[in-house]
């Protein structure tokens, strides 16, 4: 299985792909440092499960999910973000965010998050 990491922060995305790898050491994870690499990413690979941030540079999470739903209106997509975004937050949910997992998070939350929606 292909999963995407989408955070401007090197730490947050090494947290959230050491957390998958312990649940499934054979997943082939690519990683983004904004949406716009993201969304180019997904492209050429097109992973199931994309992780995205919301506030980062270049291009947002919300933007970058706009663009990966049209692509693939069924890949599985989780907002890892910072709680207080209300307004981004709503918008996810028009486009139809699978999950969210407000930072600061513990990895069982990714875990848990990645089990649930790999068996839908």
């Amino acid at each position: 299985m292909k999963v995407l990491i989408t955070d401007d922060s090197e730490f947050m995305r090494l947290i959230i792909k050491a957390a998958l790898q312990e649940v499934d050491p054979n997943l082939e994870i690519f990683e983004a440092e904004n949406g716009d690499v993201a969304v180019e990413i997904y492209r050429e690979n097109r992973p199931e499960m994309v992780f995205l941030d919301i506030i980062m540079p270049v291009k947002n999470g919300i933007m970058a999910m706009e663009e990966i739903r049209q692509l693939n209106p069924n890949v599985k997509i989780v907002i890892v973000t910072s709680v207080g975004q209300e307004e981004m937050v709503n918008k996810a949910n028009e486009l139809g965010v699978n999950a969210f997992i407000p930072k600061p998070f513990q990895p069982q939350e990714i875990k848990d998050v990645f089990t649930q929606l790999r068996g839908m």
